[in-house]
């Protein structure tokens, strides 16, 4: 009688089922270590948005929208022309021009070309009460959010110190 075959095929059976399952663990090894990388926040954008922000609204004097961007702010008469941006958005808020401060805020937020992309959400706070927001439903799926806070205070008539206030900017993409 004859022995059968297959006996002497089993070695080499299970050494072929072991490399598989061996190339089936390291190749979803290999893509589950790929998707973690790919899936990185990108943080240094939202970063750089947000300090070309607050450079922009902490260097740039209302002196400027009354020559060069009258279609931001048009202030007709306007007396506070060394009070830097966000010193004037907290001005026209806290004397209760909340839908001018609103519209100022949107108007440098939106029309200052580059210092916003429209793909970021944008929130504009003084003392936690919102004046100016942007893709606020967006937020519930923020890969990066970053805050920056101002302490706000000017000066009325060259003698009255308003303020502290805190200004707080919020960007997330």
């Amino acid at each position: 009688m004859k022995k059968p075959v297959t006996i002497q095929k089993k070695g080499a059976l299970f050494f072929t089922v072991d490399a598989m399952i061996a190339a089936v663990v390291l190749s979803f090894t290999a893509i589950l270590l790929i998707s973690f990388y790919t899936q990185e926040p990108i943080t240094q954008d939202t970063f750089d948005v947000l300090n070309n922000y607050v450079d922009y609204i902490t260097d740039t004097q209302m002196n400027t929208y009354s020559t060069q961007y009258r279609y931001i702010y048009s202030g007709q008469n306007d007396s506070d022309q060394n009070l830097f941006v966000y010193q004037k958005i907290a001005k026209l808020y806290l004397e209760g021009n909340t839908e001018l401060a609103t519209s100022f805020a949107n108007n440098i937020t939106e029309n200052v070309i580059g210092l916003v992309p429209p793909q970021f959400g944008f929130e504009y706070y003084i003392d936690e009460n919102p004046v100016y927001r942007r893709n606020v439903g967006s937020s519930e799926y923020v890969v990066t959010n970053i805050s920056h806070r101002i302490l706000t205070y000017f000066t009325l008539n060259n003698n009255t110190v308003i303020g502290p206030h805190i200004t707080r900017i919020t960007i997330w993409s």
